[in-house]
């Protein structure tokens, strides 16, 4: 493995030097669901820090060396990237994906448009109240936002807040925080129900499934 490379770094963005920290290969045995079929593979893990932001990623070849020892031929494992589900509404994603776009240029900005997203979920679920603020307890009270929940996008609506009005806003190790409590909210809101449905559909699964021996 080359022990420079220019790729964009995944924590900043910048299309950069990445250093080759250090590697690792350990053989590791798999097997199907039913045990079976065991086998085993060379497993090959790598570090690299970005030489503009100094912060690590770690990348992965599985089962045996990459090809021509590039990093674009290895899979990314952290950071973990979630991107927008295609269970949210036009609208929610159109805003968080504006937001995504300045993630890694500007914490204050991302952190605005993060609160800007969760107030278009709010709107998507007919939310009452003239602020943020009135709509989040509103979604509370309908039971559309557990009190978890509630208290995630409090969070958002506060760091958001600070970051538009405050001497001391949010910095880029804020950002992943904000991106996955914005993933918790629409997982729940948009995606768990839908998930569940899609599988409870693929095994024949019903409501009257404990009649039929099923035990969810």
């Amino acid at each position: 493995m080359e022990k420079e490379q220019l790729h964009k770094c995944p924590r900043c963005g910048n299309l950069t030097t990445l250093r080759l920290e250090h590697e690792h290969e350990i053989e590791e045995d798999f097997y199907d669901e039913y045990n079976y079929n065991g086998t085993f593979g060379y497993n090959c893990y790598y570090i690299f820090s970005c030489t503009s932001c100094n912060r690590v990623s770690i990348y992965a070849y599985f089962f045996t060396n990459p090809v021509d020892e590039k990093i674009s031929e290895l899979d990314l494992i952290y950071p973990v990237v979630k991107d927008a589900s295609y269970y949210l509404p036009k609208k929610v994603k159109k805003n968080y994906l504006e937001a995504k776009k300045v993630q890694n240029i500007s914490a204050v900005s991302f952190a605005i448009l993060i609160r800007k997203s969760l107030e278009q979920i709010c709107r998507d679920k007919n939310a009452k109240g003239s602020n943020l603020s009135s709509m989040i307890k509103d979604l509370s009270k309908r039971e559309i936002l557990p009190r978890k929940m509630t208290e995630l996008a409090t969070l958002i609506r506060h760091l958001g807040n600070v970051s538009a009005h405050d001497s001391y806003p949010v910095d880029f190790w804020d950002v992943d925080l904000l991106d996955e409590l914005f993933h918790f909210i629409t997982d729940y809101i948009y995606v768990i129900d839908r998930r569940v449905e899609e599988i409870k559909g693929k095994w024949g699964i019903d409501r009257t499934s404990h009649n039929k021996g099923y035990n969810l």
